[in-house]
């Protein structure tokens, strides 16, 4: 069982991984090359393990740094190095790469994650190889689409439809970008907000309860119509009545 390191704080030394200089700070930028996929993951790893290593840094990313290391007086000292790591890590990586690979607040997570995503695989610069390289890439792409759920069978078949394949980081960013257009375009077309939008945020927990005391009943809503249930109206929190398709509005007042 590995020791664990409980010093107090103001007595680190210089050498200590949790020690911090005035200029370890969020903001920094460690090196001037941007990681923007594939084509320079190899570069820019090096670079930035370079950097981290001047900073004596290089454990939060490597796992050798870990939080359960550290005793109650270090541990918070942990989670801001940490945290400062990944800020350095972020600062480097392109805008359509982050939005695709920072699932963690972990910086050796991450680190990991573009590295699975994004290292070249091994192997000579034969077509066999080159073949090989891309089908690991399809391959990777597959099992991130199906891992989504049934909401995005659309644009699953779209993109898998493409004749060029996206990365998985691009295909994550084209799905967070629809669902965020289809998310404006709700909320723009029915008049009302995202924050009260309940279908966007979910109901209430007596939203049920609230509809079966307060809108038509079915029966009623029948005998005014000629004996054929159309919908029924719902009130929505903007004030605006809105209509619920017959089939919902029997089935949820059954």
């Amino acid at each position: 069982m590995a020791e664990v390191d409980n010093e107090a704080p103001e007595k680190l030394g210089h050498s200590h991984p949790l020690f911090l200089n005035s200029n370890d700070n969020s903001e920094t930028i460690l090196i001037s090359l941007q990681l923007r996929g594939l084509e320079n993951y190899s570069v820019w790893s090096r670079a930035m393990r370079i950097a981290i290593l001047g900073r004596n840094k290089l454990g939060f990313i490597d796992g050798k740094c870990k939080r359960e290391n550290y005793g109650p007086n270090l541990v918070d000292l942990w989670d801001i190095c940490n945290a400062i790591v990944l800020s350095w890590i972020m600062n480097c990586v392109s805008p359509e790469l982050l939005s695709g690979n920072v699932y963690s607040s972990n910086a050796s997570v991450v680190w990991n994650d573009l590295k699975e995503s994004l290292a070249p695989i091994p192997g000579c610069d034969c077509e066999k190889s080159r073949e090989f390289i891309v089908f690991m890439e399809r391959l990777k792409l597959l099992q991130f689409l199906m891992g989504l759920n049934e909401s995005y069978e659309q644009a699953r078949s779209q993109l898998l439809m493409m004749i060029h394949a996206p990365s998985v980081n691009k295909a994550y960013s084209m799905l967070t970008e629809r669902k965020s257009q289809r998310a404006i375009a709700h909320t723009g077309a029915s008049g009302h907000t995202r924050e009260n939008c309940f279908k966007l945020n979910g109901y209430p927990a007596d939203f049920k309860s609230k509809i079966k005391g307060g809108a038509l009943s079915a029966a009623n809503f029948a005998g005014n119509s000629g004996g054929y249930v159309t919908a029924g109206l719902q009130m929505h929190p903007s004030g605006a009545q809105e209509p619920i398709p017959a089939v919902n509005f029997v089935k949820n007042n059954i």
